[in-house]
């Protein structure tokens, strides 16, 4: 993306006219990668010429600062989206809604929805995970379900996100177990599981000290060829340390090493939960642990020595 702003910015400066396609593909790239105060500066140098942007720029800037954390910056844009007479459609929507629901703003965000399927407006999957993750978060886990399931009555097909979004509410409302059911709705129905699917539920039992299930579940997620990533090891490593299984869990991180993964903080997570549930002598031990292990490296690999923390 840099080397398109840079070839922007030289046709600019050699007075060569940029076509306003062009110009609406370097905007809504900029704003993808989060450079939306730079993605503005290209619009504004875009509306100065004359040139009229399609809806996608402005939702690609709405988008931007809805994702970024400034809201209101966001829907000031899709103020002025109307008011230069460019008509917002579903996709549009479904950024404000995002941004909307990302600030605890739900109920705003569902009188969109309302809007929009009093419009005529066809709601997509996207708009509809961002209401049920937002709810969800409002602890309002009920109204995520029907919402749910209204999906299928307007003829959306619920994607693992939706999937995920509800499975994340009913676990952090302690209905873990409404949460399996779905889990094996979403294999009933073919939808792909991720590794998010897995990291949501597998730290739930852990939480609730359904140790085995856990396990089980990690082993199947192993056995469907679904990898792990850094949220999902932690969670184990959590797990198995709250289980008492902290020999284990200093074995998975022995084993991801040659896996390319590091887990910069692994340690200190261990042993903070370890302290945190009253476990201290265990904390210790591991504590000792991760002093040997830097000594290691320090060792063999000239780490220097005041970099490795042990405790903060």
């Amino acid at each position: 993306m840099d080397s398109v702003l840079r070839l922007y910015h030289e046709m600019e400066d050699r007075g060569i006219a940029v076509p306003p396609h062009a110009v609406s593909l370097v905007v809504c790239g900029l704003c993808k990668e989060g450079k939306v105060l730079e993605g503005c500066a290209v619009f504004e140098s875009m509306v100065r010429k004359g040139c009229r942007a399609h809806k996608a720029v402005y939702t690609a800037i709405i988008d931007g600062y809805a994702k970024s954390g400034s809201l209101e910056k966001a829907m000031a844009f899709f103020e002025r989206m109307k008011v230069d007479g460019v008509e917002p459609d579903e996709v549009t929507y479904g950024a404000v809604v995002g941004g909307l629901c990302k600030s605890g703003r739900v109920e705003e965000a569902m009188e969109c929805l309302r809007f929009c399927k009093g419009n005529g407006m066809a709601v997509n999957a996207v708009f509809y995970s961002s209401l049920i993750d937002g709810l969800g978060k409002a602890g309002r886990v009920d109204e995520a379900e029907r919402l749910f399931e209204e999906m299928v009555e307007d003829g959306c097909p619920q994607d693992s996100y939706c999937y995920n979004a509800l499975m994340d509410g009913m676990c952090k409302s302690g209905r873990v177990d409404e949460a399996l059911v779905l889990y094996r709705r979403m294999e009933r129905e073919g939808c792909e599981q991720t590794v998010y699917t897995y990291t949501i539920l597998i730290s739930e039992l852990f939480k609730e000290r359904r140790n085995e299930e856990a396990l089980k579940l990690w082993d199947e997620m192993i056995d469907k060829g679904v990898t792990p990533n850094v949220a999902c090891f932690r969670a184990l490593l959590i797990g198995l340390c709250l289980s008492g299984k902290v020999a284990r869990a200093c074995r998975v991180l022995d084993e991801l090493a040659p896996m390319g993964i590091v887990l910069d903080t692994a340690y200190e997570d261990m042993i903070g939960v370890l302290c945190k549930a009253g476990r201290v002598n265990v904390g210790l031990c591991c504590a000792y642990l991760h002093f040997v292990y830097f000594l290691y490296k320090w060792l063999s690999e000239g780490i220097p020595f005041w970099n490795c923390r042990v405790l903060d």
